[in-house]
């Protein structure tokens, strides 16, 4: 699969694929590195690295006016993966001149600063374990002009950003990274893998050395650590990223910022060609906006739906506001906390995040309740005869259901249970780029969607309820499915509000049920 038309809008590789022909009129290199068909086709051979790297050079010559040797033992970077994060990244911070950066672990080519320096004017500190990458990055910066604009610092392999900035006071205002995507030799070489066995082979050589590829744990630990040093440095760099190389480490990393209190985060796809790459990015910054991802892989499924009832018992008014009171009044019921997302003239928003099933077996706690009740008054026979009517309510097709009430108990709403969930600055931005993206575009909300005080390990599930106004006039209630433990748990919430809604004078044959 080509995933050229997700590449990054302004990537200039996007519509203008590099000329092999007029490459190779012009740069002696390249030409001996190509072929030339009966049909005057030009062709490049991608599993030989010397051929990788007259492409990379020349291109870096041709697009950037970017002199740059490269080692043929070491990884050869491809110019349109590299400029999907840096543009990325833009989008993150803005174009801002002489933006001070750092580059976890430059490589030979020093790939990122050069880029970065060139495009944008931006400064970097950037760092290098490997000897012999250290020496070509530097030759590099120096045959650029550009000693005084980066500055490449020997590392270890344990390094990463305290060791570097430590005992300064220096801000930065963001890091990147492209770690070590294996955890062993095994796994590098494809040995040991989750791929499908009917995945083609990669098309290109891979040319990195054992440490550029191999790292203890993998990218999921090397990007883990970088996290544990953010939680030290903070806001002393503003945004922190790294490209990852597998999709199955996204969730785990992801897991990982919600153990640590990281709410702030987003992920994207950085496409081109037939390969695919992930970013992730993480900020204790409030102010900072992440792009939505170009990419979706699977098509988000529609909203469930169900229109209200104009005749319904609870409605004071047939309305938008309405309708929301009456929403709110039962979530407030069944104590889960909610807070309002959306506000506009056809529609609003709210967001749920249920961690105890209050909703199943309502008419055993009825019924529970009314048998409490009259136990405790001596009047059996009087609790018989309303479940007696209650059963005959259910026999001619009518709700058996109670009308929520509005909560007047103090405690309850001192409790902050079942009611709206104040937000603080940090928590207004939990699900930020990652929320929008699994939502439809009809159901993008203002606020992102917060878990309030609910810790991960406690919540059930997370959704967007959306109360709509069609376009025939009728008010649609809609339940997006955000994240949790079993979408069931959300149609049962649905349900219950079936059951509530409900106009008691109409037949259920003739209730609305678009599963859309």
């Amino acid at each position: 699969m080509a995933f050229n038309k997700f590449m990054h809008p302004r990537n200039i590789y996007k519509q203008n694929k590099p000329d092999f022909k007029a490459l190779a009129i012009k740069y002696p290199e390249f030409r001996e590195v190509v072929t030339q068909d009966v049909t005057g086709k030009i062709n490049l051979d991608f599993k030989d690295a010397k051929s990788l790297k007259a492409l990379t050079r020349c291109l870096l010559k041709e697009d950037f006016e970017l002199d740059v040797d490269l080692p043929v033992d070491r990884l050869i970077p491809t110019i349109p993966l590299r400029l999907n994060y840096l543009l990325w990244l833009e989008d993150i911070v803005g174009k801002t001149l002489s933006l001070r950066s750092i580059d976890i672990g430059a490589g030979s080519a020093c790939i990122y600063p050069l880029l970065g320096n060139k495009l944008n004017g931006w400064t970097f500190l950037a760092t290098e374990a490997d000897e012999t990458n250290y020496a070509y990055a530097t030759k590099n910066i120096q045959k650029n002009n550009l000693a005084n604009q980066i500055t490449v610092t020997k590392t270890t392999s344990n390094d990463t950003l305290l060791a570097v900035i430590e005992g300064t006071d220096e801000e930065f205002v963001f890091c990147m990274c492209n770690p070590p995507f294996y955890s062993n030799s095994l796994e590098a070489q494809g040995l040991i893998t989750t791929k499908n066995d009917n995945r083609p082979e990669p098309r290109s050589v891979s040319t990195a050395s054992e440490s550029e590829c191999i790292a203890s744990g993998g990218e999921v630990h090397f990007v883990n650590k970088i996290i544990d040093e953010s939680l030290i440095l903070k806001t002393r760099i503003r945004v922190y990223t790294s490209m990852l190389g597998k999709k199955t480490s996204i969730p785990e990393i992801k897991k990982y910022l919600i153990k640590n209190k990281i709410i702030h985060y987003a992920s994207t796809e950085f496409c081109q060609g037939r390969t695919m790459r992930w970013g992730i990015a993480w900020t204790f910054d409030s102010t900072v906006q992440f792009p939505k991802p170009m990419f979706t892989e699977e098509k988000a499924k529609p909203p469930v739906t169900y229109t209200i009832p104009e005749s319904c018992d609870l409605l004071k008014e047939y309305s938008l506001s309405g309708c929301e009171t009456v929403i709110k009044d039962i979530l407030i019921d069944l104590q889960i906390p909610f807070t309002k997302a959306r506000s506009l003239t056809e529609e609003i928003g709210l967001c749920i995040t249920p961690s105890i099933d209050t909703w199943s077996h309502q008419r055993r706690k009825r019924r529970d309740k009314v048998h409490s009740e009259c136990s405790s008054e001596g009047c059996s026979g009087l609790g018989n005869a309303v479940i007696a009517d209650k059963r005959k309510h259910n026999e001619t097709g009518e709700s058996d259901v109670v009308p929520a009430k509005k909560q007047k108990d103090d405690n309850l709403r001192d409790s902050g249970i079942g009611m709206p969930v104040e937000l603080s600055p940090n928590h207004n931005v939990e699900m930020s780029a990652d929320s929008l993206t699994q939502s439809t575009k009809d159901l993008q909300l203002d606020q992102p969607c917060s878990s309030g005080n609910v810790s991960s390990s406690a919540l059930l599930f997370k959704c967007y309820i959306n109360i709509r106004r069609q376009k025939n006039k009728a008010i649609a209630l809609e339940m997006k499915w955000i994240e949790g433990k079993s979408k069931e748990l959300m149609h049962q919430v649905m349900q219950h509000f079936k059951n509530r809604l409900v106009s008691k004078c109409m037949p259920p044959k003739q209730l609305t049920d678009i599963h859309s």
